[in-house]
């Protein structure tokens, strides 16, 4: 039989309790025997009867303490027992229940009727199992939702990704057939095209691009620029030309290819959000024949005309002058006319032959020190004519202190003033102004000279094409139907040619002013 914890501890209180009394009780009473035992033979002489009999009570004494002792025990474990099994019962029941508890019954229950605290303990593990019996409803409430929800959005995620697989399949092919549209338009393209990425290494080389540069695209591509230079003059020759204008600035640069091709190319580069650098190569091998061709022409056929038109101007003039007999008012007044036309004829062919020196690169050839308010005077005091004639005021204005001399080429740099005050005075008004400024830059060592008018301006559409060559605005046209087109396509090569830039300012019906800057010292 299973001797409970509570059994234990009362045998233990009663064996600490009775046992020392126990004891006590045979150890006085073998103390008194002693006593007898050792006076025994004085007493027993005269009281026998009453020695024996006082010993037999002692030892009866002895066994009735040692009976009651066992007799308690007994009974002490007897009604522990039953007490034990009073107060376990209680445990016991809520053993079982939160065992079953623990397997997840929720359906147990204890039922006690003690009258006392295990009554109560068991009321309120009742009450928890009936609150976890509610939560757990609730929770399986909430999970069957959940579970309807995650079933809801997991089919419309798996629609969504079905979809999404779809739109990424259509993307791909359009991206695919994109693809392989650019680069049917990349290969076909009749100008050269390479493509370099951010780490300096050739990524695309379309044919014609391999067939100017006289190279195979499987050469060259994924391969650095670095390593390229050293094995080919070509490729180095071109990036040297683009190293040389930087790669974000190189627009139809012509790059000319030695022998055996002997092609003229156009250079262009553009640089994308991507890091990688696109350079275009455009083949004008044939332009620049046909306008070498026209330029020649244009030299010898202006050649060949100003001899006989400049004796036809002598001729004239020595008529008009009367150094070949009188002439009538009638006569006079025709052949004036066709004095000016032949003037005319003659800037004309002065104009073509400058534009031919520009173009064959070989146009200044008398660069010396001059003071730019004597070439200005100069312009000045060949157009008061005709600007007295018009009824014009002509103002020129210039620092009061000391200009230092600039190296130019006087001829040129009158031709360019000349034409640009020319303009100013043709195109404005009669009582209109023309104001001509100097003003020095001296932290930039160089002069900048303005040319202001009140005429007609030049229209907003037309003002990107001003310095092309033989273009006239359409309102220059009304007024003067004579002019080529030339002259401000002359002026902007003369002050390029003196590394100086040339720009302007205009709004129609109000004026014009052209502004050009010369350096003081030419590195030319």
């Amino acid at each position: 039989m299973k001797i409970s914890i509570l059994n234990k501890i009362i045998l233990i209180l009663i064996l600490i309790g009775v046992l020392p009394i126990t004891i006590f009780t045979f150890l006085t009473i073998d103390s008194y025997q002693g006593l007898i035992e050792k006076y025994a033979p004085y007493v027993v002489k005269e009281y026998p009867e009453i020695v024996s009999e006082t010993l037999l009570n002692f030892e009866n004494i002895k066994n009735q303490t040692l009976f009651i002792f066992l007799l308690i025990i007994v009974f002490v474990f007897f009604f522990s027992i039953i007490l034990s099994r009073k107060i376990t019962y209680p445990i016991k029941k809520l053993t079982e229940a939160t065992n079953e508890l623990k397997k997840g019954n929720l359906d147990t229950r204890i039922v006690l009727k003690t009258k006392d605290e295990f009554e109560d303990l068991a009321e309120s593990f009742n009450q928890m199992i009936q609150e976890l019996q509610r939560s757990r409803a609730l929770l399986e409430d909430e999970k069957a939702v959940l579970e309807i929800r995650v079933e809801a959005r997991t089919k419309q995620l798996r629609e969504l990704a079905q979809s999404l697989d779809e739109k990424v399949k259509e993307r791909t092919r359009e991206l695919r057939i994109q693809r392989d549209r650019i680069m049917a338009i990349i290969t076909n393209l009749v100008d050269g095209l390479i493509v370099i990425d951010k780490d300096k290494n050739i990524v695309l080389v379309n044919p014609n691009a391999e067939k100017f540069l006289g190279i195979k695209a499987g050469d060259i591509q994924k391969k650095s620029i670095d390593k390229l230079i050293k094995k080919n003059n070509t490729i180095k020759e071109l990036f040297n030309l683009i190293n040389q204008k930087g790669e974000k600035n190189i627009f139809r640069e012509e790059f000319a290819l030695k022998d055996p091709q002997r092609l003229v190319l156009e250079v262009s580069t553009t640089l994308l959000e991507t890091g990688e650098t696109v350079i275009i190569l455009h083949d004008i091998t044939r332009e620049k024949l046909v306008e070498e061709m026209k330029t020649d022409f244009v030299s010898i056929a202006a050649h060949q005309l100003r001899t006989p038109v400049s004796a036809i101007k002598w001729s004239l003039k020595m008529i008009l002058d009367g150094d070949l007999g009188s002439i009538k008012k009638e006569q006079r007044e025709f052949l004036e006319k066709a004095y000016e036309s032949n003037d005319r004829m003659i800037r004309l062919i002065n104009d073509l032959l400058n534009v031919s020196r520009i173009e064959e690169g070989r146009f200044l050839y008398n660069i010396q020190k001059k003071d730019i308010k004597d070439i200005i005077n100069n312009v000045i005091n060949r157009s008061k004519t005709i600007v007295e004639k018009k009824g014009l005021e002509l103002q020129f204005l210039f620092p009061k202190k000391k200009i230092p001399d600039i190296e130019v080429d006087v001829e040129k740099i009158e031709l360019a003033i000349q034409n640009l005050l020319d303009n100013a005075i043709t195109y404005t008004k009669p009582g209109g102004k023309v104001t001509i400024s100097i003003d020095y830059k001296e932290p930039y060592k160089e002069l900048l000279i303005s040319i202001k008018d009140t005429g007609v301006g030049i229209p907003k559409d037309e003002q990107k094409r001003i310095f092309s060559k033989f273009f006239r605005g359409s309102n220059a046209i009304k007024i003067d139907t004579d002019g080529s087109g030339l002259g401000l396509f002359i002026v902007k090569n003369i002050i390029e040619a003196h590394n100086g830039k040339i720009w302007f300012e205009s709004k129609e019906g109000k004026g014009t002013t052209f502004y050009f800057t010369l350096p003081i010292h030419q590195k030319i």
